[in-house]
Order: structure tokens, then C-alpha cells, then sequence
């Protein structure tokens, strides 16, 4: 049974291929927002995974999130 308060990790390199300006989502070279968001989900899938059977996966229906601080390469 799934738990309140599970929590996943997961991390990547701040690079230029991963900047808001490589990505389109703004002009400059600094992590972008979408990125973020991915890592959000990917820490969220790894926060269930113990609790999925091999063929299954989890999807995002709703993000509420804040980006509110740059980071260079």
C-alpha cells in the first residue's frame, strides 16, 4: 500500500544541453524549468518503484512547482 510522504531522489549535471536556452523554454544558459520538472518525475517514479510490478510505470498529472533561484552550467 502506498504512503504519505514517500519520497525519491534522483540528480544530472547542470550542462549547456540541459539550458533554458538549448531547450527553447528562454534565452539563457542556465538549468531550465523543463529539466527541472524531469527530474521532479523521474525521482517521483523512483520514489514508487518498489511498489510497481516490472511492466508497470507511473505517469504526472500535475506539477505545481518553483523554479525561483538560476543555475549555471
Amino acid at each position: 500500500m502506498l504512503k504519505t510522504g514517500l519520497k525519491g531522489w534522483e540528480q544530472m549535471i547542470v550542462s549547456l544541453s540541459k539550458s533554458a536556452k538549448e531547450m527553447g523554454s528562454g534565452s539563457l544558459e542556465v538549468f531550465a524549468t523543463p529539466m527541472m520538472a524531469m527530474l521532479m518525475e523521474k525521482a517521483a517514479c523512483n520514489a514508487l518503484s518498489s511498489y510497481l510490478e516490472n511492466d508497470e510505470t507511473t505517469v504526472g498529472t500535475k506539477l505545481n512547482i518553483k523554479h525561483i533561484s538560476a543555475t549555471p552550467e
